[in-house]
């Protein structure tokens, strides 16, 4: 049982970088869900190059973003609940994403070198943190 008052002793900054993650990785989430359904409001404002490229993208590819997009918005959720299983759970998103920007890039898909950048970025500050929140003890 976890002693009373214990969560005082987590920094606020802990606490704004878990809401932050779940928030990015949620909104990225909601993107790739709607992607991968075809939601027609949300193809309409994709513009017309992209489509087509999602029109091509594998199955296999599709699952790699949904398992990195998934991935994350688990561990991000596991932060906020002080999981430590919030360090494998990045990991695995990890591994999605690096399958997604293979492709993206052997495909040659209409993403900018600042979009991949900043997403591997944030996947890489959030590992980091994550473990580095775990090895404090901060996540049990």
């Amino acid at each position: 049982m976890e002693e009373a008052g214990s969560t005082s002793k987590v920094p606020l900054s802990f606490w704004i970088v878990a809401g932050l993650g779940v928030l990015w990785n949620g909104f990225a989430f909601i993107g790739y869900w709607l992607t991968a359904t075809r939601d027609p409001k949300a193809m309409a404002q994709t513009p017309a190059d992209m489509v087509e490229a999602l029109n091509h993208t594998p199955n296999w590819v599709m699952a790699a973003w949904g398992l990195a997009v998934g991935a994350a918005l688990i561990g991000s959720l596991l932060l906020v609940l002080r999981r430590r299983w919030a360090v494998p759970a990045f990991v695995v998103s990890l591994g999605g994403l690096l399958v997604l920007t293979i492709y993206q890039v052997a495909a040659n898909v209409p993403m900018s070198l600042f979009q991949i950048v900043t997403i591997w970025l944030v996947a890489l500050f959030l590992l980091r943190f994550s473990s580095s929140e775990a090895g404090k003890g901060l996540l049990r």
